[in-house]
């Protein structure tokens, strides 16, 4: 299958970018690049591809939020992820919430971007690490549920971030070239942290605080 990619940025430095990154991976192409949202509307509404790409700041008068929202509404087989140099926590939230599928920082690698291509197509959602974690402290600020996910490292951030999807431990171990060993390691430090005692109440201590949104 071919997956078909729209940019919305109005930077061509970014587009040859992507351009690159796309072409690493067999199956993605890069269909075409447009400088604003009402162009990207019109694409996909005359030729919708299965990914559209884009800013969260746009010429014309149309934000990325407000793009992903139209774009949604008119074709909902058609994801969107929102690729951006804003790293502030509200704009990820405002972006998913109107129907975005994956929000990532123009610091993000290569692999990062074309793993949140992949896993918006298979109708997952993807978030940049450090967003995340920035979402999961504020929510659990604004709840007072006692939600202490913030407390973590980046690198056991993303070992809660895999166990929670269902990641088995030797799929763990090679995403993050960690011996065995290592992830038992962390996986009792997490759970110290946390306070919880098994891979069952994390899960649950990630729903109540919305990890698993992220």
């Amino acid at each position: 299958m071919t997956i078909r990619i729209l940019l919305v940025d109005d930077h061509r430095i970014v587009e040859f970018g992507l351009r690159a990154m796309i072409a690493q991976r067999p199956g993605l192409v890069l269909v075409g690049a447009v400088a604003t949202a009402e162009e990207a509307i019109a694409w996909v509404r005359r030729d919708p591809p299965e990914v559209v790409v884009l800013d969260l700041r746009l010429a014309g008068g149309m934000d990325g939020i407000e793009a992903a929202r139209r774009i949604a509404a008119l074709c909902p087989a058609v994801r969107t992820i929102c690729y951006t140099a804003a790293d502030e926590e509200p704009f990820a939230s405002q972006f998913l919430a109107a129907g975005g599928k994956a929000y990532l920082t123009k610091a993000a690698s290569a692999d990062e971007v074309l793993t949140a291509i992949e896993r918006v197509v298979a109708g997952g959602r993807y978030v940049a690490l450090e967003i995340a974690q920035k979402m999961v402290a504020n929510r659990a600020e604004r709840r007072g549920d006692g939600c202490c996910f913030e407390r973590l490292t980046p690198r056991g951030f993303e070992v809660v971030r895999r166990i929670i999807k269902g990641q088995k431990n030797r799929a763990i171990c090679e995403a993050l070239h960690f011996t065995p060993q290592t992830l038992s390691t962390h996986r009792r430090r997490i759970y110290a942290k946390l306070g919880v005692s098994s891979d069952v109440e994390l899960v649950h201590l990630a729903r109540r605080c919305g990890l698993l949104d992220a």
